[in-house]
């Protein structure tokens, strides 16, 4: 990685022309998080009930699992820490997501019929992420100095 002292010249970009929007893609990826982590908080026993008749037990220890996954990657993707391994965790966290829907509620696609639209969408959001980092730091283990 080739660290520059002077910054690019933007003078004759427009203020569009400098967004990066990978930097943009995963920053809402990790800050879609919120809402999800604060519904384990306020509506613990909602969502416990929700995981025991998908199958989790013990659904409370499940719920908290889940409840500092997401906050850890939330943390990640927002502010950029171990993004890629945030992306990739996203990943696994949205599959068992959209599986205990399923589990639940069947084989369904709209996500205002109860069905995994959303979870789907958002996964493949942070698959992107997880591409965007992978490339600019290919692998998945820092390589030795």
């Amino acid at each position: 990685m080739a660290i520059t002292t002077t910054a690019p010249d933007t003078t004759s970009q427009s203020l569009l022309e400098q967004i990066d929007t990978g930097v943009l893609l995963r920053i809402h990826a990790g800050a879609f998080f919120g809402p999800q982590i604060y519904y384990k908080i306020w509506s613990f026993r909602g969502i416990t009930q929700f995981l025991e008749m998908a199958g989790f037990y013990p659904a409370p220890v499940w719920v908290v699992l889940a409840g500092v996954v997401e906050t850890l990657v939330a943390i990640g993707l927002v502010f950029n820490i171990g993004a890629k391994y945030a992306a990739l965790a996203a990943i696994g966290v949205l599959a068992v997501a959209a599986g205990a829907v399923v589990r639940v509620r069947g084989l369904g696609w709209l996500f205002n019929h109860g069905g995994i639209e959303y979870h789907v969408f958002w996964l493949l959001i942070c698959f992107y992420v997880f591409v965007n980092e992978w490339q600019k730091r290919p692998g998945l283990l820092p390589r030795a100095s």
